[in-house]
């Protein structure tokens, strides 16, 4: 599975004592959306696109993701609801709206927050062209370290 978030987020999450070891929301299934390497392609992909959003592509110069194994399919919800005034561009269908990139999209469900486990990362990408800039990996005991 993976989640995209902003770099500015990683250092809070990876540094030593951090309160920060859960996160929920829309995740989507990494071999899904693999194949989105540049920051334009996971904006779009990802319909990153919505009101207030911290990325904004041609600008950033790195974006991050979370690579994680979810542990049980029943933690997923596909959000299928008629979305409100105001949440596009949140479809309501269990596909992301894009015009020209379609992901099934999945929301992790209400009240069950994903905690770091053995074998996560982090990765921080290039938004040019997606290649790895630094990538971190969560060890049981130890929390997050550089991978080098």
């Amino acid at each position: 599975m993976a989640k995209v978030i902003p770099t500015k987020y990683v250092e809070g999450i990876v540094k030593p004592g951090s309160p920060y070891n859960t996160f929920s929301g829309f995740v989507s299934v990494d071999s899904h959306s693999a194949s989105l390497k540049t920051l334009d392609e996971v904006f779009e992909g990802n319909r990153l696109d919505y009101q207030n959003t911290p990325y904004t592509p041609g600008v950033d110069e790195t974006y991050a993701k979370i690579n994680f194994t979810l542990d049980s399919k029943m933690r997923l919800d596909i959000p299928l609801e008629e979305p409100k005034v105001g949440e596009y561009p949140f479809t309501g269908r269990g596909f992301t709206g894009s015009q020209n990139i379609v992901l099934p999209e999945y929301k992790l469900r209400k009240g069950t927050d994903y905690y770091y486990q053995h074998g996560d990362t982090i990765t921080i990408h290039s938004s040019q062209d997606g290649k790895i800039i630094q990538q971190y990996g969560y060890m049981s005991g130890r929390g997050w370290e550089l991978i080098e």
